[in-house]
């Protein structure tokens, strides 16, 4: 991601798309114009974890609920992000002994207003990214290039599950092309040419190029650990509280009733 007016100086290639092609929509799904502030919460984590048939989508969801694996998040994304330094030296400068402090400046003021969304930067962008790719099967971004192709305007995000892949043939190869669902329905390519889309899966499988989610295998070991809560908790209710046990004695009972009452039936129903 180089600061494109540079480049543009000598040459200002016609081959790359301009302007944003992915959809601005939901984190699952389209049409979400105001984000509301307020958050709903969940009484029964285990019943919603099981209603989300979609992995993606429930590791997602248990990364918010579940200590552990919101814990896991956390430290992974911050442990994988040390911040970053860059430096630039001409080409010609082998031995790389004067720093280009110019660009160099042109660069910190393009990782500072990146990410825009997130007002993080550079930084929350990286994270974003290892989050994606941890939980998510896939990195992805659009560089989002200015109509003159002079600046990058923004490096976007995409979610991986919105992206769909066809196989076709281009300059008479196979290949997978990448499709996003646009606006009223219509699928959008972006593919090389129509979009700066960039993709790096997660260990894809041989011939798959939408990459693995590392991190399903512990949604059976979330789903037992939430039953064996509810069945503690289940026991703790029955069995771990103290309780009075009382025992009546019919002999004694019937000594200290009274003998105007022993006698009428009436009255020792009523006494008892």
């Amino acid at each position: 991601m180089w600061p494109f007016d540079r480049l543009a100086r000598r040459t200002r290639d016609p081959s790359i798309p301009t302007g944003r092609h992915t959809v601005i929509g939901g984190t699952w799904g389209w049409g979400r114009r105001t984000l509301s502030p307020h958050r709903s919460r969940t009484n029964d984590v285990l019943e919603t974890l099981r209603m989300i048939s979609d992995e993606a989508q429930a590791l997602d969801f248990a990364r918010k609920k579940i200590p552990d694996l919101s814990m896991a998040n956390w430290n992974f994304v911050r442990m994988a992000n040390q911040g970053h330094e860059m430096a630039f030296y001409a080409l010609d400068d082998k031995e790389r002994k004067n720093r280009l402090r110019d660009i160099e400046r042109e660069w910190r003021d393009f990782a500072s207003r990146v990410n825009a969304i997130s007002n993080a930067g550079l930084d929350g962008l990286i994270d974003m990214l290892h989050y994606s790719g941890y939980f998510l099967g896939a990195q992805a971004v659009e560089v989002e290039v200015n109509e003159d192709r002079t600046d990058i305007v923004d490096v976007h995000p995409v979610i991986p599950q919105t992206i769909e892949w066809e196989l076709e043939e281009r300059n008479g190869r196979q290949v997978y092309i990448p499709y996003q669902q646009g606006q009223m329905g219509k699928k959008v390519s972006l593919e090389p040419g129509k979009a700066n889309f960039f993709w790096v899966p997660t260990d894809p499988d041989i011939d798959d190029p939408r990459g693995n989610l590392v991190m399903a295998p512990v949604l059976q070991s979330i789903d037992f650990q939430l039953q064996i809560m509810n069945d503690l908790q289940a026991v703790l209710h029955r069995q771990g509280w103290p309780r009075n046990d009382i025992e009546i004695v019919m002999e004694r009972m019937m000594a200290s009733m009274p003998p105007d009452v022993k006698s009428n039936a009436v009255k020792q129903a009523q006494w008892l």
